[in-house]
């Protein structure tokens, strides 16, 4: 079994939660939109990557990749420490975070499906096979 998440549209594993994806920095993040904006990411390929670039694309903000992560420890690590901002499911928003607010006036993510995937081969099929 794995929790994970899923591109909009996707129709892969069974849908366990819908929700918001927002945007996190620190309590005293403060930011100048006419500058580029620090991002912190996961490599290709993210979701919540993706996202956070068609949404600044959109608003015709400028970005930047500040800091590239391989896992949520080091994502959280970074965003704590102030190197950038980041995205992710609102309920993940661990304490040491802020979700940025209107008064950052950054776009609107939208949502991602966080989905259940499990193999359809039962272990004992599994485990009697040469």
């Amino acid at each position: 079994m794995f929790i994970g998440k899923r591109p909009a549209g996707e129709q892969r594993g069974q849908l366990v939660k819908r929700e918001r994806m927002v945007w996190v920095g620190t309590p005293s993040t403060k930011l100048d939109l006419t500058a580029p904006l620090p991002l912190v990411v996961y490599p290709v390929p993210s979701i919540s990557r993706t996202e956070m670039r068609r949404a600044l694309n959109r608003a015709r903000l400028p970005f930047r990749s500040a800091c590239l992560c391989r896992g949520v420890n080091g994502l959280i690590g970074a965003v704590a420490a102030g190197i950038g901002i980041s995205a992710m499911a609102a309920s993940l928003v661990p304490a040491q975070l802020a979700t940025l607010g209107p008064g950052h006036r950054l776009p609107e993510l939208g949502t991602i499906d966080l989905v259940m995937l499990t193999n359809r081969e039962p272990t004992s099929a599994r485990q009697s096979a040469p």
